[in-house]
């Protein structure tokens, strides 16, 4: 049987700790049926595809480019290593390149959103978050990154053109956002990141999770 020295939840809970991107619908759960009307309970969920832990295909942001079904399993779990960016507006190169990231392995980037408690239950998105700089993605490609994630609802600053996107999503790299990175020790793990078996659609919710101990 398989054992790991720890299983860390490194996702965010939708709609409360992870707010919808503005302009996006928020979840929302209702009952379609109740124990009063049907013996049964079965809950409707509305959110979008970007809800809370996702992850985003190429096809997300460049036209024609594959979608999340394109991709096998194999790319959702794989050895991946958190490496802690620091304090600023924007993660860089630097901290790519001292991650000791292997081709085809998944860097997670952990940045000052964590400490500052960008997740919370407010309700409303932040917008002030730390994301990835260009030339931080450049590296990841350069270094043969198979999925980049980060600690914040985009590796892209809010409001503007989106480079880190494009640079990566060029590459074939998958993008994993919101993540919860807090507990999440620097190093190397294996990474689960499942999305839902969604045919068609660019981007998905999925339940992160690193198996501490688990990836040589």
């Amino acid at each position: 049987m398989f054992t790991a020295a720890r299983i860390i939840d490194i996702s965010l809970a939708i709609g409360t700790q992870a707010p919808a991107w503005p302009g996006d619908p928020p979840l929302e759960v209702r009952p379609a049926h109740t124990f009063a009307t049907s013996g049964w309970h079965t809950s409707v969920l509305t959110m979008s595809a970007h809800a809370g832990t996702h992850i985003d295909a190429p096809g997300h942001i460049l036209p024609s480019a594959p979608l999340l079904d394109a991709f096998g399993l194999e790319r959702f779990i794989l050895p991946a290593v958190v490496v802690d960016a620091g304090p600023g507006p924007l993660a860089g190169a630097e901290a790519v390149r001292r991650s000791g990231l292997r081709p085809g392995e998944a860097l997670l980037v952990r940045t000052d959103n964590s400490a500052r408690g960008l997740a919370d239950a407010s309700g409303a998105m932040r917008t002030d978050f730390t994301a990835l700089s260009p030339e931080a993605a450049r590296a990841c490609v350069d270094a043969g990154a198979s999925l980049v994630g980060i600690d914040a609802p985009s590796v892209d600053p809010y409001g503007g053109p989106v480079p880190a996107h494009e640079t990566l999503m060029r590459a074939g790299v998958l993008v994993m956002e919101w993540l919860a990175l807090a507990a999440a020790p620097p190093g190397r793990h294996l990474l689960v990141c499942l999305p839902l078996h969604l045919p068609g659609v660019e981007a998905s919710p999925v339940r992160a999770v690193l198996l501490e101990g688990a990836a040589g």
